[in-house]
C-alpha cells in the first residue's frame, strides 16, 4: 500500500497528513509541527527507517513521538530490529484500513495516556519509499 494511500485513510478520518520521501524534509518537519504519530518504512534510503527512528528516538525534541515502521515482510529478526530501534510497532505494508486505523488511535491513545495531554489537532507524518 502507497503513502498516498494511507494518507487518503487517515485525510477521510479528519488528521492532518504530510508526507514526504525525502528524509532531510521529513526530520524537518518532525521537528517542526511535532506530528501526533510518524509511520516510517524500512525500505528507506540512504538510512533505513530502523536508522530514521533512532534518529528520533536520540533528539530531546522528538523522543516522544511514536513511530510505526512498515515492512514488506514480518521477519522475526525485523521485529527484533523495530523494537531497538524505539519502534512502537511494526506494521506490514498490506494492512487493512481498519486495522491500521486501529494500531494508529491505540497509540495515540496510549501517549495521551502517558502525557496526560491530548493533542488539539493531529498530524501524520508519512515516510514511505516505493
Amino acid at each position: 500500500i502507497s503513502r498516498e494511500v494511507w494518507g487518503s485513510w487517515l485525510m477521510a478520518d479528519g488528521f492532518h497528513v504530510l508526507s514526504t520521501a525525502d528524509q532531510r524534509v521529513a526530520l524537518g518537519w518532525v521537528r517542526r509541527f511535532r506530528p501526533a504519530f510518524v509511520i516510517a518504512n524500512t525500505q528507506l534510503v540512504p538510512i533505513d527507517g530502523f536508522q530514521f527512528c533512532r534518529l528520533l528516538r536520540n533528539h530531546r525534541d522528538t523522543q516522544s513521538i511514536p513511530v510505526a515502521l512498515v515492512s514488506e515482510s514480518w521477519e522475526k529478526m525485523g521485529r527484533v530490529r523495530a523494537e531497538l530501534s524505539g519502534a512502537v510497532v511494526l506494521l506490514e505494508s498490506e494492512l487493512n484500513r481498519s486495522h491500521f486505523l486501529d494500531v494508529l488511535y491505540d497509540h495515540l491513545l496510549i501517549e495521551e495516556e502517558t502525557t496526560g495531554t491530548a493533542r488539539e489537532r493531529y498530524t501524520y507524518l508519512s515516510l514511505h519509499i516505493y
